[in-house]
């Protein structure tokens, strides 16, 4: 019921996405990622575990997860996610004890572990709206029954997948 009712608020986010498009941390994601026709629906602090948790800021669009850390200006972790790459989204503890970190599983079965998160809930509610309206797209443009748009043809909302 909670992700239901959470889709519903995604949606909203996505359709009201112009106010954010003029944010600060909007900017601050095109700015670093070079992706200027993405909306940035949310961010939220966390870490990124590739050797060593890596504490930055994590950025979510329709498309993409996004991590960026600049630790003392020395060492500057930068990875974009595609949501066409996800297998699935589950919660994790970290070092068995905190329920404070997701698992995001790849088709390629590559994990991206990101921990130390303190709306874990409200980032994996997130994710999983997010991959769930994307899968019932593309089961419903998928039918065989049903005319694809040609404006619904690709899964980018820059290229016109949802207006």
């Amino acid at each position: 019921r909670y992700a239901e009712h959470y889709r519903c608020h995604l949606l909203d986010m996505i359709i009201n996405s112009s106010i954010m498009s003029q944010s600060k941390a909007t900017r601050r994601f095109r700015d670093l990622f070079g992706l200027e026709d993405e909306v940035l629906l949310a961010e939220f602090n966390g870490a990124l575990l590739k050797t060593i948790l890596r504490q930055g800021t994590i950025f979510v669009t329709y498309n993409y997860v996004a991590f960026y850390s600049n630790v003392l200006g020395l060492l500057k972790t930068q990875e974009i996610f595609s949501f066409r790459e996800f297998k699935s989204v589950e919660r994790a503890r970290t070092a068995f004890v905190f329920p404070n970190a997701i698992v995001v599983k790849m088709i390629d079965n590559r994990e991206i572990f990101l921990g130390s998160l303190f709306q874990r809930d409200h980032l994996f509610s997130l994710l999983d709206s997010i991959m769930q309206i994307r899968l019932d797209r593309e089961d419903l443009y998928d039918s065989p029954t049903l005319p694809r748009p040609s404006s619904l043809l690709s899964n980018d909302l820059s290229e016109g997948g949802i207006s």
